[in-house]
């Protein structure tokens, strides 16, 4: 029998008359090509195996380059590898503001990692595993988070419109006068994302994108690149195949999920999702999102991290198909969903990784996992 409209997105709207339709841990998987007997199906979502656990406290950030893995939980620095197990690598501070955000700029740089955690950066020097603090006077007083372009160590200064580069290749350098301040509008710098050859500044109301000048100031905005869009959450700003991504706000309101297509910002939520995100007005500043890319799909999983305020499911966007669903768990003792545990993701050793917003376990995200294996809370 068919169901005409049965495989479709969530879109569940003010009026449920009109639509009321949940799709909870499936997506939909078109056909595409030969002769498929329907244009498409819903296939379940791939699940979480539970690998290790670092402590009690959530897993902020994983990261991986050429052969490495590493991740912050609380404060604890670690390190991964490809036979499922960790090392404790060090201490970093935590204050419970942001999450921590890592960089690189792999073998070319001495030392050669930079961490921000906790409002304070380190580095972490690869050929002797050493973390350290950088005490350099120069260093940004309030570090949120960190990129690496062209050979600078980038650094964003909290509640200002700064962005400090590091001398080249080396994240433990810094200049006072090795600072770029947006001035073509008044709003704070909320992110920073490399993409492509460009660093895009997402503001609390505008966003603007800066380029390698070559020259001695290094850095410098590109010619019309003043976008009246920003953020509200700092950390949905991810970036995608096509695009950074962020949750809008501007001088207007905000609340819609974007993406920039180059200079030109698209909404891709829907009316079901932006209602999603009314009912946590006050509270979508603590958002968070993380892209996943799997056997074809491109997932821009969005949550938060308040979370007594949370959604009560995970929003995805599935960039493939270019619909919504939803991601969860089920609680059979209080019957009821939970969010998706998810607070961070990594592609290393040709896997998904998933890191715990609740404790500090860390997943293996597979097809082959047909069901949740959560650590206790």
């Amino acid at each position: 029998m068919k169901l005409p409209g049965f495989v479709g997105p969530s879109n569940v709207l003010s009026s449920t008359l009109e639509d009321c339709e949940s799709t909870i841990n499936w997506f939909k998987e078109s056909g595409q090509v030969g002769t498929p007997k329907a244009d498409a199906y819903l296939r379940d979502r791939p699940g979480l195996g539970f690998l290790f656990s670092v402590g009690s406290d959530p897993v902020e950030c994983l990261f991986y380059l050429d052969g490495r893995a590493f991740g912050v939980a609380g404060t604890t620095f670690f390190e991964q590898f490809d036979d499922d197990t960790f090392v404790v690598r060090g201490t970093v501070a935590n204050d419970g503001i942001d999450l921590a955000t890592m960089c690189s700029g792999g073998s070319a740089s001495t030392p050669n990692m930079l961490i921000i955690s906790g409002s304070t950066g380190y580095t972490f020097t690869l050929a002797t595993n050493t973390l350290t603090a950088i005490i350099d006077m120069d260093f940004p007083v309030n570090p949120v988070m960190c990129e690496f372009f062209a050979g600078y160590f980038l650094v964003l200064d909290r509640n200002s419109r700064s962005i400090a580069w590091s001398a080249l290749e080396d994240p433990s350098s810094w200049d006072t006068l090795d600072v770029l301040e947006t001035s073509w509008a008044g709003d704070n710098v909320a992110f920073i994302k490399r993409n492509g050859t460009h660093i895009w500044t997402g503001g609390t109301q505008t966003s603007q994108v800066l380029y390698a000048t070559g020259g001695i100031e290094v850095f410098a905005p590109a010619q019309e690149s003043l976008i009246e869009h920003g953020t509200m959450a700092r950390f949905t700003g991810q970036l995608t195949p096509q695009g950074v991504a962020s949750l809008d706000q501007d001088a207007r309101g905000g609340g819609q999920v974007i993406l920039f297509r180059g200079l030109q910002p698209d909404a891709f939520s829907t009316y079901a999702i932006n209602l999603e995100q009314i009912s946590q007005a006050g509270l979508l500043n603590a958002s968070y999102a993380f892209v996943i890319t799997m056997e074809g799909h491109v997932w821009y999983l969005l949550n938060n991290r308040n979370e007594t305020n949370t959604f009560r499911l995970t929003p995805v966007f599935d960039f493939t198909e270019q619909q919504w669903h939803h991601w969860a768990h089920w609680d059979s003792t209080a019957c009821q969903w939970i969010p998706f545990r998810g607070q961070c993701h990594m592609f290393a050793f040709e896997r998904h990784f998933i890191g715990d917003r609740l404790t500090g376990a860390v997943y293996d995200l597979s097809f082959a996992n047909l069901s949740d294996e959560l650590a206790d809370v």
